[in-house]
């Protein structure tokens, strides 16, 4: 029997309460529950599954087989079939997927809309977001990109979830990288995007706050953008900040002149290391023509020694 989705209607809930229809004990002494409804995510999509306690036990993986969701404690847990059992879901794991995963769709729905460039891979983990793109992109791109993007935050546009039948999508034009023979959930930010998908996404785009593009490398023909969105973006921007300010202070240098700091600090270094190569170069010639003169034949050099003849 499916598992009723109570994150596809309310995905702002915290906690609920269900009805317990399985238990099973993995291998390692674990439990494997199943509920008759949830609001815990399942590993799905590309995106890592949500987090937080049954009946005050701590469920740290849910996934999805066939329908029916599981969610696995991180140890034996005493709950038996027909329980009612009171659950809640970590909401900070759970707001910043959300966040991410529409920071996701924003770039990936102006990439195929104004750069004709497909998300042709995915992942959302607790640290880190990648996105593939089906076509390289310059550098000017990807900061065009990244703007366009954050103004799509600031025009705070709403973000439409709900499923279609079949015949309804049949006349929709979205992104999805597979067909469907069943109900479809369809994700609409006007104007941005229409994509299919099953992740649980943010009301309101300005709920976002901020979308940061950290990495950018060529991949297979097109791009592996490393990105992240609103808390995680926040913290990282955070931490950099402090790093710059850091290496200022070090160095005596304005934020904006650190570029030409280290680049005169790096020519420095280098020119140390050919003054200090040509003083030890100077010292061996020394050392052999000393050896020559005293008739002693042995030449040591560091760790080494030569001897005459051998």
């Amino acid at each position: 029997m499916l598992t009723i989705k109570l994150y596809d209607e309310k995905p702002y809930d915290r906690e609920f309460t269900a009805e317990v229809r399985a238990v099973e004990t993995t291998e390692d002494g674990k439990s494997r529950i199943e509920l008759e409804r949830t609001l815990f995510f399942p590993e799905e999509g590309g995106q890592t599954s949500d987090t937080g306690f049954i009946n005050g036990i701590r469920t740290v993986h849910v996934s999805i087989e066939n329908g029916t969701i599981w969610h696995e404690t991180d140890g034996p847990a005493d709950i038996k079939t027909g329980d009612e059992v009171r659950c809640s879901i970590d909401w900070g794991h759970r707001f910043s997927n959300m966040q991410n995963h529409t920071g996701e769709h924003i770039l990936s729905g102006l990439l195929h809309r104004d750069w004709g460039s497909e998300n042709v891979g995915f992942h959302l983990s607790d640290n880190i977001v990648t996105l593939d793109t089906s076509k390289a992109l310059e550098e000017a791109d990807i900061d065009e990109l990244e703007r366009m993007a954050n103004e799509v935050i600031y025009m705070d546009i709403p973000v439409q979830c709900r499923y279609f039948s079949p015949d309804e999508a049949a006349d929709i034009e979205y992104r999805s990288k597979k067909e469907f023979d069943e109900d479809i959930r369809i994700v609409t930010i006007p104007g941005i995007d229409v994509c299919a998908c099953c992740a649980p996404h943010v009301a309101r785009t300005g709920e976002i706050g901020i979308i940061r593009i950290i990495h950018a490398i060529k991949y297979k023909g097109g791009m592996r953008l490393t990105i992240l969105s609103g808390r995680r973006a926040l913290e990282y921007t955070r931490t950099q900040h402090k790093t710059v300010e850091t290496l200022s202070h070090m160095l005596s240098e304005n934020p904006d002149t650190l570029p030409d700091a280290v680049m005169r600090l790096m020519k420095e270094i280098e020119g140390y290391k050919l003054e200090k190569k040509e003083a030890d170069k100077k010292r061996l010639e020394a050392a052999v023509k000393d050896a020559l003169a005293s008739g002693s034949g042995i030449i040591f050099t560091g760790c080494y020694s030569a001897q005459d003849g051998q």
